[in-house]
């Protein structure tokens, strides 16, 4: 996958890009459906996979939006959309200007101004923009027309009769349900982070976290005891060191110690 850090980042030569566009927080299963509904088109029109997201996330900019605690960081997204198989990367810097433009401004600008956009793939009620909540649900078929571009929308995935989302993810985890949050996501959840004699040393501040407790984790292939403790933090049992970066994942909550 090529990762690109803006629209004037050597996008003018993706071939025939079939695009979806999104924060992709957590990269979940109804991401992936998305996704493998992207490669489809690309293949079928003989063009490239194309993601565009968004840094920071959005709702940290937008009005009333604040702190987020975020499913995945920047080159955890990216690691995921590679493994899902994503062509092309494409990373816009989220700003307050950057937010002011219209959905038509996008498209026109960037998406066909730039990337020359051959198909939109959305979701059944995707909108985007200033004006998404006022623009019409066949929008993006309005645009194509007048722009030249094709649209594929893609049916709403659920779970047990509930919507997909970020968002209900992120509630799971915070109620330390990791099945059902693995079950939304499609992989069970993780962080990244090196270790310092069991302390997890680049843990970003805004990543999120199960509640505090004990977890049975898998650490580059090793199993070991996580402790999350108001006071001390969050480490390792084992009090190991590792240099380099590597995923710690979320495999069972466990009882207290004193249960």
């Amino acid at each position: 996958m090529e990762v690109h850090y803006s629209f004037d980042d050597n996008i003018e030569g993706i071939l025939r890009p079939v695009v979806t566009i999104g924060s992709f927080d957590g990269v979940h299963s109804g991401h992936l459906v998305m996704l493998r509904r992207v490669k489809e088109v690309a293949h079928e029109v003989g063009g490239s996979s194309v993601v565009v997201t968004f840094s920071p996330h959005p709702r940290e900019i937008l009005p009333g939006g604040g702190n987020v605690e975020i499913l995945s960081t920047a080159p955890e997204k990216i690691a995921l959309l590679e493994e899902a198989g994503v062509d092309h990367l494409i990373v816009a810097r989220f700003s307050p200007n950057f937010a002011a433009r219209t959905a038509e401004e996008f498209v026109r600008d960037f998406l066909v101004g730039r990337l020359h956009l051959h198909t939109l793939v959305v979701g059944y009620n995707h909108r985007f923009g200033s004006d998404g909540r006022q623009t019409p649900s066949d929008h993006f078929e309005r645009l194509g027309k007048l722009y030249g571009f094709d649209v594929v929308r893609c049916s709403a995935l659920t779970m047990d009769g509930g919507k997909i989302s970020s968002t209900i993810i992120r509630g799971l985890l915070a109620e330390g349900d990791l099945d059902g949050a693995a079950a939304m996501l499609g992989h069970r959840y993780f962080v990244t982070s090196t270790v310092e004699r069991g302390c997890l040393a680049h843990l970003m501040t805004n990543k999120m976290m199960p509640p505090v407790g004990r977890y049975l984790v898998d650490v580059a292939g090793e199993r070991d005891i996580l402790d999350r403790d108001e006071e001390c933090g969050i480490r390792l049992e084992s009090g190991r060191t590792i240099r380099e970066e590597v995923r710690i994942t979320f495999l069972e909550r466990l009882p207290d110690e004193e249960d």
